[in-house]
């Protein structure tokens, strides 16, 4: 299956695990978060970003993005940019999930790879950043949608 196949039944799932509903986070509150996530374990084994900084409002009308920047002389910087009314934790472990490693592709910021391996990862940090239920509701999600990704993800 293409990345493009997966991408907007992955956006479906999202709505049905209901990982975008619920009280938005202010962009401080958002950064404290995104700034916690870039000191633990889990996250320096899977990405070499370090530092996130939050953009909000994306820009007007804008969506969600994560985009790498320069810094320390490795890509280690990370813009995550949240379109209105988008600022979740939901949206923010799947901009996250994009600044792994093997998945960010130099050069091609607005199409990045939806395929398995992304569906994968983002179950993981899901269940590590969110909670095991909301990965869980993200899972039975996905196979509601028929969402390609490694069944043994929690293993």
């Amino acid at each position: 299956m293409t990345a493009r196949g997966n991408r907007y039944k992955i956006y479906n799932a999202e709505q049905r695990a209901g990982l975008n509903s619920g009280p938005g986070a202010t962009p401080e509150g958002m950064q404290a978060w995104l700034d916690w996530v870039a000191t633990t374990k889990f996250w320096k084994e899977n990405s070499s970003v370090r530092h996130f900084r939050v953009k909000y409002p994306a820009h007007p009308g804008g969506m969600s993005g994560a985009t790498k920047f320069m810094g320390e002389g490795e890509r280690r910087i990370a813009e995550i940019a949240f379109g209105p009314f988008s600022m979740s934790l939901g949206r923010a472990c799947h901009e996250a999930t994009h600044l792994t490693k093997g998945l960010y592709r130099e050069g091609n910021d607005d199409e990045q790879d939806h395929g398995s391996a992304f569906a994968t990862m983002y179950l993981r940090v899901v269940k590590r950043y969110m909670d095991m239920e909301s990965a869980l509701d993200l899972e039975a999600a996905f196979n509601y949608f028929k969402v390609v990704y490694d069944k043994n993800w929690n293993g």
